[in-house]
């Protein structure tokens, strides 16, 4: 469940990140906010991929 809170808090901020560069003249802004909607993607695909790997790993009881 956290993890889709996480998946859907990183799309809004992309959406956002979007509309404020479309809208917005503060470059540093909109770097800001798109490298932090980048980088918790990036972290959450990592997490996703390791708890994958982590339940392949493990035998079925």
């Amino acid at each position: 469940m956290l993890k889709k809170l996480w998946d859907i808090a990183a799309f809004l901020i992309v959406i956002v990140s979007l509309f404020l560069s479309y809208f917005s003249n503060n470059d540093t802004l909109k770097i800001t906010v798109n490298l932090i909607g980048c980088f918790i993607l990036i972290v959450l695909r990592i997490m996703l991929y390791v708890s994958n790997k982590r339940k392949k790993k493990d035998p079925p009881s």
